[in-house]
């Protein structure tokens, strides 16, 4: 059975002339009967009673008239839906993003912007810490995850793009011995304790943390927090002094204090990532769509 010979079927079954259905297919009479009767055999039972007079649809005929009738609409709804999908503008989203970052100004407007483009696609956003971004990226959960550059070692072989450049930061709160220091400077934050969280959750935030501790010339002990929480927790406690971003960032109570990095010290970006095994057509077009948005 061809598609060819669906087609020669219905056509006979709406005209039940074969002669006019050979015009209609620019081909020979005999033909058409050729593919009728190799439609019989496949199928087991007679599709037309015929004789010189008239051709008239079996009983089976017409339910297979039917059937495929029905058969064709349904291939060109799922073709037209197969397209739409294809070009994005019909489909699902997953995005996960940092849990500390501010998405109200940095991400959801764009979330915002894209939907309204694309009404079609439905967008399920969720908040979790960076191991979390980097597993369900992995598995597939998240289709796109922002994260922060220094995590695209352990991203594998996922794609990744930079979305925005981040100011960076020391922070501490008003519990910390060096909150009241007059004209306090990245240079006074030596000898004393930083958190940061885990290798678990971020392997290489403690190396870059150590890098810059070596281009402004000072040395701290670091200690880790299972997450970003734990971590704001102790510096809210004074017990330790952390990085932390300004832009794109969830702003601090009055009661935390902090000290600018020089930008030539640190270069911080937040980024998009992507599996290349992940062929949800939305991808490409929330990245273009968000690289629109991001370049100017």
């Amino acid at each position: 059975m061809t598609s060819e010979q669906i087609q020669i079927f219905i056509a006979v079954c709406r005209h039940l002339n074969f002669t006019k259905v050979a015009e209609e297919f620019h081909t020979t009479q005999p033909t058409i009967s050729r593919q009728i009767n190799s439609l019989e055999e496949e199928w087991g039972f007679y599709l037309f009673a015929r004789n010189k007079k008239e051709v008239r649809l079996t009983p089976e005929g017409s339910l297979m008239y039917v059937r495929c009738m029905e058969m064709e609409r349904r291939l060109k709804d799922s073709l037209q839906e197969a397209k739409a999908l294809s070009m994005g503008t019909k489909g699902h989203l997953h995005l996960g993003f940092l849990a500390d970052f501010d998405e109200d100004n940095i991400i959801i407007p764009y979330v915002e912007s894209f939907a309204k483009r694309y009404p079609n696609v439905r967008i399920n956003v969720q908040k979790r810490s960076f191991a979390d971004l980097r597993r369900k990226l992995s598995t597939g959960e998240f289709d796109i995850i922002f994260t922060l550059d220094f995590e695209k070692s352990g991203l594998g072989n996922a794609l990744t793009d930079v979305c925005e450049k981040l100011d960076s930061i020391f922070l501490i709160s008003d519990k910390h011995p060096l909150y009241n220091k007059e004209n306090l400077s990245v240079q006074d934050f030596n000898n004393i304790t930083f958190i940061i969280t885990s290798s678990q959750d971020s392997p290489d935030r403690e190396y870059e943390l150590k890098e810059i501790f070596k281009k402004l010339g000072i040395d701290n002990t670091i200690v880790p927090a299972p997450n970003l929480d734990s971590a704001l927790l102790e510096v809210r406690l004074g017990r330790a002094a952390t990085i932390h971003g300004t832009n794109g960032y969830r702003s601090k109570p009055d009661k935390f204090r902090c000290i600018p990095i020089p930008k030539e010290i640190v270069d911080l970006h937040m980024i998009t990532a992507y599996s290349r095994e992940n062929l949800n057509p939305t991808i490409p077009l929330f990245l273009e769509f968000l690289h629109t948005k991001t370049s100017h």
